[in-house]
């Protein structure tokens, strides 16, 4: 008999709920999406206004920063693993 180790949060989404509503979880997502969004763009814009050029190249380096190092780290860290437990462990018989 065959056994596939996977995450058990990956595949159940009954237990990762904030509200016990898949729609109503949605809809609280979006909102702080869109509301973090908003204070970031309010920032960036307030920094413009008034010429803050030095907290404008901050936040472009913490971008860059982020997309070049933390990215490739969770891919690496969680989505391997991943592929490993879900293509290679059907080899293994218990």
């Amino acid at each position: 008999m065959k056994y596939i180790i996977v995450p058990y949060l990956m595949l159940d989404i009954e237990n990762n709920l904030t509200t016990k509503n898949v729609f109503v979880d949605g809809i609280l997502n979006g909102l702080f999406v869109a509301l973090i969004f908003a204070l970031i763009s309010f920032f960036i814009g307030q920094s413009i206004l008034y010429r803050l050029k030095f907290f404008i190249s901050l936040f472009f380096k913490f971008a860059f920063m982020v997309l070049s190092y933390v990215f490739p780290a969770i891919i690496i860290l969680l989505i391997f693993p991943m592929i490993y437990l879900l293509f290679f462990i059907n080899f293994i018989q218990f």
